[in-house]
């Protein structure tokens, strides 16, 4: 893994940390409280999975010193994006069903259990986008 590689990977995990983990994120409370409540659920883990996955665009753009404004960069881009904003949605959601059909909290254990699952599948696909932007 080069320098270039290893950059973009790290920017892409501070991307993901500052917008599922901080209060910088724009509409941070009404996303916590749809995950929790379910009322409007849908719509506002839409709106999270935009932010997450405009913030990993930035991230990759960040990454590059020289953006090379070619068709095949702009396409891997566009489909990122999708498959971020799809894969951030998706697992999301799951983690949404599976706390409330448990009755899952920060009280009990498997909680933590889930969102390590999720946070480490959202590693594999931040992994996957790397090998994709440099091979």
């Amino acid at each position: 893994m080069g320098e270039q590689h290893l950059l973009t990977l790290v920017l892409l995990f501070l991307a993901h940390l500052i917008g599922d983990w901080s209060a910088l994120t724009p509409f941070d409370k009404e996303i916590v409280d749809a995950k929790t409540n379910g009322e409007k659920r849908n719509f506002w883990l839409g709106i999270h999975s935009l932010i997450m996955a405009t913030y990993k665009i930035i991230a990759i753009l960040l990454s590059h010193t020289i953006i090379p404004i070619n068709g095949g960069f702009v396409v891997i881009l566009v489909i990122f994006f999708f498959v971020e904003f799809f894969s951030h949605f998706i697992l999301d959601l799951l983690k949404c069903i599976i706390n409330e059909k448990f009755q899952l909290n920060p009280n009990i254990k498997f909680y933590w259990t889930a969102i390590g699952i999720d946070q480490f599948v959202h590693a594999i696909i931040m992994f996957i986008v790397c090998y994709y932007l440099y091979s």
